[in-house]
């Protein structure tokens, strides 16, 4: 099963919805995993990707100390 639509967030009500019943339907054995990251693709917002210099200028934003 996967795991990406525990944190991810919806495009809106009706793609929660449709996420929703394809994870429903997913949890009964009904559509395989492959069909599920379909459905996570259609349904949920791209998480997105940091690089190491976005991350360091995210630290120096909360005046982190450097390890």
């Amino acid at each position: 099963m996967t795991t990406k639509s525990a944190t991810a967030k919806t495009k809106s009500d009706a793609f929660a919805a449709i996420h929703s019943a394809a994870k429903g339907l997913h949890r009964v054995g009904v559509i395989n995993k492959t069909t599920m990251r379909e459905y996570d693709a259609l349904c949920l917002d791209a998480i997105p990707e940091f690089n190491a210099k976005d991350i360091k200028g995210s630290a120096d934003l909360f005046d982190f100390v450097d390890v």
